[in-house]
């Protein structure tokens, strides 16, 4: 049965956080791998299941939802992403300075 609570803290870049419980117990971590439909940002209400996390012993929130800021896609640049698409930016462009990358103008193409 999915349980409510608020987000006491959610770091978009890193991916993580806290939800404080509705009915008193601790406070659960969060990874964004967990969350569906909007990202999570501070005071949003979400519903959860409560589960051990396997690895830590710890308690997690999982199946979260409820979430108000948008998909949570990691930081541009640096590949962290969400259920494996990269937050990432593409590579290529043009220099600014004029060395190196792009259309050559008279050097033809590449």
């Amino acid at each position: 049965m999915a349980k409510t609570g608020t987000v006491k803290f959610f770091n978009d870049e890193k991916g993580f956080g806290f939800v404080v419980q509705d009915n008193g117990g601790p406070d659960l971590f969060v990874h964004r791998n967990e969350v569906s439909g909007g990202g999570l940002l501070e005071d949003d209400e979400v519903q959860f299941d409560e589960v051990t996390d396997d690895r830590t012993g710890k308690l997690k929130a999982t199946d979260v939802t409820g979430g108000t800021g948008g998909e949570s896609w990691g930081r541009p640049g640096k590949g962290g992403g969400k259920k494996g698409f990269g937050g990432g930016g593409f590579g290529g462009g043009f220099d600014s300075y004029g060395g190196g990358g792009g259309y050559g103008g008279g050097k033809g193409f590449g």
